[in-house]
């Protein structure tokens, strides 16, 4: 009963946002919000819906829209201290990247900032810093270091899926395909997750395997009579 009523929430809260953003979202991807939404694909954050109550004016933070990148982050007089798995993904991100820890901070700052983000309010991000995009483009996922944005293309008013585009949040920059298919592109991607899964599964079992022969072999060795060799010159 409860889960039934929690579902009715999300379809008000689905109707709603396709009124404040003028567009009919196709059946794929509203029964990919009620389901799965917010989720990790290839790489990309797919945004959910709004968390809290969303009323029909939502606002957007000054500094979302009006500086020259995705996210600007202010500087703080008091920051907080990061937790220990911040510190770890900051020195993985240093060290494999080449960047300074400031840059690692602001890589950081992004996710974070993303992950708070809402297909509501992601779409009136794009629709802010791109006037030139048709208004029936509805953003999706940002990449929190490419400037990428991920889009539903509805441009043709589907009923039940859309394709995919890509674009930046520059003027002018041009959409790119990715599939024809939302539906599709899903499907396909958490299949190749879960080959990618047991594929690492399979290796985690060699590799524990191969340490168990080691340490017999340790034993083993351990166990043997030692052998002394004398020389006489």
């Amino acid at each position: 009963m409860k889960k039934q009523e929690n579902q009715n929430e999300q379809v008000d809260l689905i109707s709603l946002i396709e009124e404040l953003l003028k567009i009919q979202f196709p059946k794929s991807y509203r029964q990919f919000l009620i389901e799965k939404a917010p989720t990790e694909v290839a790489g990309f954050r797919i945004l959910g819906l709004p968390e809290g109550k969303t009323e029909k004016k939502v606002p957007i933070k000054k500094s979302h829209v009006d500086k020259d990148s995705l996210f600007y982050i202010p500087p703080v007089e008091k920051p907080e201290l990061p937790d220990l798995e911040e510190l770890k993904e900051a020195l993985r991100l240093i060290k494999e990247r080449k960047i300074s820890a400031s840059e690692a901070r602001e890589i950081i700052e992004r996710r974070k900032m993303i992950s708070k983000l809402s297909v509501l309010e992601a779409s009136k991000i794009l629709r802010k810093r791109r006037p030139d995009l048709p208004e029936n483009l509805v953003a999706i996922s940002f990449h929190s270091l490419k400037d990428k944005v991920l889009c539903l293309d509805l441009r043709h008013n589907p009923e039940e899926d859309c394709p995919l585009v890509e674009t930046t949040l520059k003027s002018q920059t041009k959409l790119i395909p990715i599939s024809d298919s939302f539906e599709e592109w899903i499907k396909e991607w958490e299949e190749k997750e879960k080959g990618n899964e047991r594929f690492l599964a399979a290796r985690q079992r060699v590799a524990n395997r191969r340490e168990e022969v080691e340490r017999a072999r340790g034993r083993e060795f351990s166990h043997q009579p030692i052998k002394r060799f004398f020389c006489f010159y």
